[in-house]
């Protein structure tokens, strides 16, 4: 399997770079690069991990699809990788002298199924049925826990706080419009439709349009003020917080989900 931190730190230095050149320009803290290229993946959320991996690798003008496929592998383990691990770690007679008697327990010295074998065998089966039924469930767990972004959930809980205005979006369809007054990862979904990611540098900015609402995941919740239908809305956030919103035409909503790691 690809070493994702060796690889990422030979490659930058056959380009000559510095950890801190990278830094400026791809406006990622040179801590979280730092973690990258020690193979550490779990100092924020998958998708902000995704996201500086696959800047990192656009700087350096390496294989994006490759490092995205070997981090995919490494936080979330195919079927197959985990039967080639289990097959690897079945513990088997050490020499001949331990087959030999394996087989002599099985067969017997008369060369017939005895009790003791049955009983064996009996034993040896359900443990086999006991072990494939625990992995295929966990596999099923695998399969609802690792649904792609698009079928992720944004909010699930009641809203902390929200403020409602009037009249701020009477047309049929609404327009959230995004200005970054710093670097900042956002994810927004549009009504029912796929959600997108983008990164938005200091000064750029982004429109989205839905009929009913947006629901959106801001990174970096104080580098950003959000338009709707050209109205400004009452939103401020802390500086590298991370926040769930709601917006529809009745209002705003800071929405808190359950156990999610917070980032200040």
């Amino acid at each position: 399997m690809l070493d994702i931190g060796k690889d990422l730190k030979e490659l930058r230095l056959s380009k000559g770079l510095s950890l801190k050149e990278i830094s400026e320009m791809t406006k990622i803290n040179i801590t979280y690069l730092e973690y990258l290229e020690q193979n550490n993946f779990n100092f924020l959320p998958e998708i902000y991990v995704r996201s500086f991996l696959k800047n990192y690798i656009k700087v350096l003008e390496g294989d994006e699809k490759k490092f995205l496929n070997a981090l995919e592998e490494i936080l979330h383990p195919s079927e197959k990788t985990k039967n080639e691990f289990e097959e690897e770690n079945i513990v088997a007679p050490s020499n001949e002298k331990g087959k030999n008697s394996l087989k002599k327990f099985l067969i017997g010295k008369s060369n017939i199924i005895t009790p003791q074998n049955v009983t064996f065998l009996l034993i040896t089966t359900l443990i086999i049925i006991i072990s494939f039924i625990l992995i295929l469930n966990r596999g099923n767990g695998k399969h609802e826990s690792t649904s792609s972004p698009t079928e992720e959930k944004m909010y699930e809980q009641v809203p902390e706080s929200s403020e409602n205005f009037v009249n701020i979006a009477s047309d049929d369809s609404l327009i959230l419009g995004i200005n970054a007054k710093d670097s900042v990862w956002i994810q927004v979904k549009m009504d029912n439709s796929a959600i997108q990611e983008v990164y938005l540098r200091t000064g750029e900015s982004k429109k989205f349009k839905a009929k009913n609402n947006f629901q959106l995941l801001i990174g970096n919740a104080g580098a950003v003020a959000l338009h709707l239908n050209e109205t400004e809305l009452p939103f401020t956030g802390v500086k590298g917080s991370v926040k769930r919103l709601k917006i529809d035409r009745n209002g705003l909503e800071f929405i808190q989900v359950k156990n999610e790691h917070k980032v200040q």
